[in-house]
């Protein structure tokens, strides 16, 4: 697919681009990152080691330290907070196997 039918999809052009993945070292953000890589960007992997994301300006000196371009927020902590990919976003009596459309079948558990 050619760069005019890519942004003609929505698809972001990402070479070059500094792509800040926080939970980047986590189970989806190992992922992420290497998805990114594929696409010619360059991730950074935020660690709450650094920066602590529940506190606001902790959050500004990440962003002011690296500067990127596109921020993917991944991170969370355990037991099912709602991220990117938890079970824990789905109704509490969703059909198993899990699909994407029984997401908005109820409130999240």
């Amino acid at each position: 697919m050619g760069a005019a039918a890519l942004k003609e999809a929505g698809v972001i052009e990402l070479t070059g681009s500094r792509v800040m993945v926080t939970g980047g070292a986590g189970f989806l953000g190992r992922r992420i990152v290497a998805r990114l890589e594929e696409r010619g960007a360059k991730p950074i992997v935020v660690r709450s080691a650094e920066y602590d994301l529940t506190q606001p300006e902790r959050v500004r000196a990440a962003l002011a330290d690296h500067r990127p371009r596109y921020v993917i927020h991944a991170a969370a902590g355990g037991g099912g907070g709602l991220v990117v990919g938890t079970v824990c976003s789905y109704p509490k009596f969703t059909p198993v196997p899990f699909r994407e459309e029984h997401l908005w079948d109820g409130y999240p558990e």
